[in-house]
């Protein structure tokens, strides 16, 4: 099995999707997310904002939070399939609001992705570990959530590596969309505790390469980014330079 040193950073880009739309994420205040005006398309509609992505980069992994379903107020499921239909070679997280281990099972029947659990929907520690016992630290990734500096979601969830998938995200929601670089204190407490073999993903304040280049010497397995591919601060060379 591979260890983290042994692997080239990914480059995962995120939509957003409220109300059927791909909407800009700034600084986590979802009461003023607003449809996104990109370069890389001509409208919010998540069909040309994903078109427009995989043309500025062959990416193989998309990051979907959907909005609706995590505030529990309606789902994307329709785009979701469409977006399947139209770009069905890659390899889909989604994060749908998953609360409980019923909710889980029934997004493993839909097959639209990799469930992604955020902590922010992690109330009650019994249903969490039912979660982790049906579905085994494999079967999902975990998001750890935190907005203004404050965890999000069952305490435990951040001070006990048990309870943690395979693949963790560190997900700084403040610093989302609005270029304050990454939450490297935070990522080094996670990376001192995380097995070898498991994955640990940055998502939140990547705004250029330096950027890039200060994860890739935390060992992180892969970074989560929007804003800074749609204001072209990171550029596919860029991309393909991690690689190297």
């Amino acid at each position: 099995m591979m260890t983290r040193s042994s692997q080239i950073m990914q480059i995962i880009p995120v939509i957003d999707l409220l109300d059927g739309i791909v909407v800009h994420a700034r600084a986590g205040e979802r009461a003023h997310y607003h449809a996104i005006q990109s370069p890389l398309a001509t409208s919010a509609e998540p069909i040309a904002i994903v078109a427009g992505l995989l043309q500025f980069y062959p990416f193989t992994n998309l990051y979907i939070a959907d909005l609706n379903a995590i505030q529990q107020r309606g789902d994307n499921l329709a785009s979701l399939r469409q977006l399947h239909q139209h770009f069905p070679h890659l390899n889909y997280w989604v994060d749908s609001g998953i609360r409980h281990v019923q909710h889980y099972q029934s997004w493993q029947t839909a097959a639209l992705g990799t469930a992604i659990i955020g902590s922010e929907n992690q109330t009650d520690l019994t249903h969490y570990q039912s979660l982790l016992d049906t579905a085994t630290a494999e079967g999902f990734i975990l998001s750890l959530d935190f907005h203004h500096d404050q965890f999000l979601g069952l305490p435990a969830l951040w001070t006990h590596p048990k309870l943690w998938a395979s693949r963790l995200i560190l997900m700084n929601l403040n610093k989302v969309g609005v270029a304050q670089g990454v939450d490297e204190t935070r990522l080094r407490i996670l990376q001192q505790q995380l097995p070898p073999t498991s994955q640990l993903y940055a998502a939140g304040g990547v705004r250029n390469i330096d950027d890039l280049h200060r994860l890739q010497q935390l060992d992180v397995a892969g970074v989560l980014i929007a804003t800074a591919i749609h204001q072209g601060t990171i550029c596919p060379a860029d991309i393909d330079a991690l690689a190297q």
